[in-house]
């Protein structure tokens, strides 16, 4: 109406400056086992307007780093190219490494990046006796047990000797009355994976204990049963 006045504005992105906004959500550094599935999402966007944006029209590149030198092998099985995954098994365990992901504008190419730290931890070795725990035996008769079964979760499908293990076998009487060894109540031989073990005479009414120890080559890990 008259003696009105009114102003208007408008405000405009130049495309050819924006860059994508990138981030990879979590701590800073992802700590995974080697018999694990490794997994990394990203979170990427490119401002089209003051207020809002858009995760359209993004091409991603995923890489992975060992001591500062790209692991050209390593490749993401991944569908979706938000996220990073491999296989378990793919890393080497107790070992770091670094993620970098560079995000780029279809149309001006323009970039920005992220990285993480991924620690994979050392996995776990299981010691296993077939047989269960319990044995009732009778003198001078031979039971064996068999540790071929253990293993390392580091070590894929391998077991026992083969996953590089080394076993040691101990025995130490419990009942009636404590001695460190058995030598009142088994006679006790072990070999690799596989120990054999008969009761004395006159070892009646006594309660042993087999203990199998298992190490890596490194030494570094160890577990019991």
């Amino acid at each position: 109406f008259l003696g009105a006045c009114s102003t208007a504005s408008q405000s405009v992105v130049s495309l050819s400056t924006v860059v994508p906004n990138v981030a990879l959500p979590g701590e800073n550094i992802r700590v995974f086992s080697r018999n694990s599935l490794l997994t990394l999402s990203a979170v990427a966007s490119v401002m089209i307007c003051p207020g809002d944006s858009s995760v359209y029209n993004l091409q991603y590149s995923w890489s992975i780093f060992q001591n500062n030198m790209q692991l050209v092998d390593v490749v993401s099985i991944s569908k979706d190219p938000t996220k990073f995954i491999l296989p378990p098994y793919t890393l080497t365990s107790n070992t770091y490494y670094k993620v970098k992901l560079i995000v780029s504008i279809k149309e001006t190419l323009k970039s920005s990046f992220a990285t993480s730290i991924v620690y994979v931890q050392p996995g776990k070795l299981v010691a296993l006796v077939s047989g269960g725990q319990w044995r009732n035996v009778k003198p001078l008769v031979i039971t064996t047990l068999d540790a071929s079964n253990s293993y390392d979760e580091d070590k894929q499908v391998m077991k026992g000797g083969n996953a590089g293990l080394s076993f040691t076998w101990s025995c130490a009487q419990v009942s009636p009355f404590f001695n460190e060894t058995c030598q009142n109540t088994l006679q006790l031989t072990a070999s690799g994976e596989l120990a054999t073990f008969s009761a004395v005479a006159g070892a009646f009414d006594t309660i042993s204990q087999v203990t199998l120890s298992i190490s890596d080559s490194s030494r570094s890990r160890s577990a019991q049963s």
